[in-house]
């Protein structure tokens, strides 16, 4: 598992998630909910919904989840991940 505001996708984000992605067998990717980003982590116009999309057209991406809004931490033990890819 990664996770990540990913907005405004780049290079270190592609270089995270390819990394992340030999780690394991199955890259699943969570990214965070914007009540629990930081201010400089939701500046962009793009919707939550339209980054996730984004996140998902990546090749080494097999998931992609939107975190909740109530419990930032209430995903990882929905998904129960093996591994957490850190940066």
């Amino acid at each position: 598992m990664a996770t990540g505001a990913f907005d405004l996708l780049h290079m270190g984000h592609i270089y995270y998630l390819r990394e992340a992605k030999k780690l394991g067998d199955i890259l699943v990717v969570c990214r965070c909910n914007r009540f629990h980003c930081t201010e400089t982590q939701t500046r962009s116009n793009h919707s939550q919904e339209s980054r996730v999309n984004l996140i998902k057209e990546l090749k080494m991406v097999d998931e992609v989840y939107l975190g909740h809004d109530d419990d930032m931490y209430s995903i990882v033990q929905e998904i129960k991940p093996d591994i957490i890819a850190l940066v």
